[in-house]
């Protein structure tokens, strides 16, 4: 399905949010961004809803693998992606967004209001004209570069904080653009070389941090064809039962079925990251997820063990604290200890060959099989668990007005119909396709 990262998501994320306003899905946070199927999950089951279906994510869904002794057969207990993302920051909104003047020593960004009386005093005209570009944030040398003296994107990145501090006098921390990084990290090549443009206001250099916050952006707002699959947790501090398990519906987030099938098809068979919600509470972090191994887990006597035959019990064989949630066609029940790595951000620099940055993190769940042993639902056993799924579909990029391919620039010479085209995209906070194209083939070796 093709969805607005600006007017569907909640990220970072309900109710596939096609019909949020730009507000709504913006206080749903980044890290903002992605759905909320939440609401719809009315049934306090361990059994794998109708909106959390691992086939509605995998690149194989005709051909899965869904039985536990086969993945063990085809050596899919551990598996990457044919590609590593690559880190960015997530552009805090606080901080002004694609506006963070991050190479500039007096840019204390301290919340939305003091970051925003900064870059007012001291303004983008002043800084040009003393040779001070280096200290342009990713947005102004944008701006900047194509002419736009108004400023319009620069604007719309500011203005992206502004309701939440007129609302609530604050902007929090983790909202940011974590949504659009997720995706153009795997979707995208990486930018690692700076770009030295010729500009009628002299020479324009954009560090990789530049542009890959520009890349940022038009992932995080442009319209894209994605999956998703999940739902969105909005509590602080969810409640638990007596047994551990999350006492909200919401909270319940995807089903340990559903993610297990998820990370072994699309890591073990098809070797293509997707992005989870590493968060299970009401703050969204997108995380692109690129590897995995798990190891099996007597949930009977809750020991390791070193193979499937191991850690199969009979459904009712023991005291089973989830025994009233098992799904009605559940067989048997296997403990599983999973470690994934995931992506995570960094700081912008103006430094070249930025080191990708990772992170791991360990799942406890157990997985309710069926007699043919195919896994049909599970419990988390773990407090943390991914909030949502997605992953943009395979050559998916995001459409900007008047993209009509791949183009070379001459900056110095750019036509009045491409300083139109790019003011038009700007003014909705979008930068222009082939224009971030070209910046990363520049900076791309």
């Amino acid at each position: 399905m093709k969805m607005t990262l600006l007017v569907m998501l909640a990220a970072t994320s309900t109710s596939l949010l096609a019909n949020q306003t730009y507000r709504e899905v913006q206080k749903s946070g980044c890290r903002r961004g992605i759905m909320d199927y939440a609401k719809s999950r009315l049934i306090h089951k361990s059994v794998i809803l109708e909106q959390d279906r691992a086939e509605d994510l995998v690149d194989n869904p005709r051909n899965m693998v869904k039985n536990i002794e086969m993945m063990a057969k085809m050596k899919l207990t551990s598996g990457k992606s044919d590609i590593v993302p690559w880190s960015d920051s997530y552009w805090p909104l606080y901080k002004g967004g694609l506006g963070q003047r991050y190479n500039d020593s007096k840019f204390a960004a301290l919340g939305w209001k003091e970051s925003k009386e900064y870059v007012s005093l001291n303004t983008v005209e002043a800084l040009v004209a003393n040779g001070r570009t280096l200290e342009l944030s990713p947005s102004e040398k944008y701006d900047v570069l194509l002419g736009l003296n108004q400023l319009p994107l620069t604007e719309s990145n500011w203005s992206a904080g502004k309701e939440y501090f007129d609302e609530f006098g604050q902007v929090e921390a983790w909202m940011g653009l974590c949504h659009g990084w997720a995706a153009a990290s795997m979707m995208m090549p990486e930018p690692k070389k700076k770009v030295d443009i010729e500009t009628e206001s002299g020479k324009m250099t954009f560090f990789p941090s530049d542009i890959k916050g520009l890349v940022t952006l038009l992932w995080a707002k442009g319209s894209f064809d994605a999956k998703y699959i999940g739902g969105r947790c909005n509590s602080r501090n969810p409640r638990e039962d007596e047994s551990g398990r999350s006492a909200e519906t919401d909270c319940l987030d995807n089903n340990p079925g559903t993610w297990h099938l998820t990370v072994v098809n699309q890591l073990g068979v098809s070797k293509r990251p997707f992005i989870m919600d590493s968060s299970s509470s009401y703050e969204v972090w997108n995380q692109p997820v690129f590897s995995y191994e798990y190891t099996y887990v007597n949930p009977r006597t809750k020991k390791k063990v070193k193979n499937l035959k191991g850690a199969l019990v009979r459904s009712g064989e023991w005291d089973d604290s989830k025994s009233k949630f098992r799904s009605k066609d559940t067989e048997y029940v296997v403990g599983i200890i999973m470690n994934v790595t995931y992506a995570v951000e960094n700081e912008p620099s103006i430094k070249e060959d930025q080191e990708a940055r990772s992170l791991q993190i360990e799942y406890e769940y157990d997985l309710e099989l069926n007699q043919d042993h195919e896994i049909i639902g599970g419990e988390w056993d773990s407090s943390r668990h991914p909030d949502f799924l997605w992953v943009p579909t395979k050559k998916s990029f995001p459409q900007t007005y008047q993209d009509n391919g791949n183009q070379n620039f001459d900056f110095l010479s750019l036509s009045l119909e491409a300083k139109k085209v790019a003011s038009i995209n700007a003014s909705y906070g979008l930068p222009w396709g082939p224009i971030i194209r070209d910046l990363v083939n520049r900076s791309s070796p």
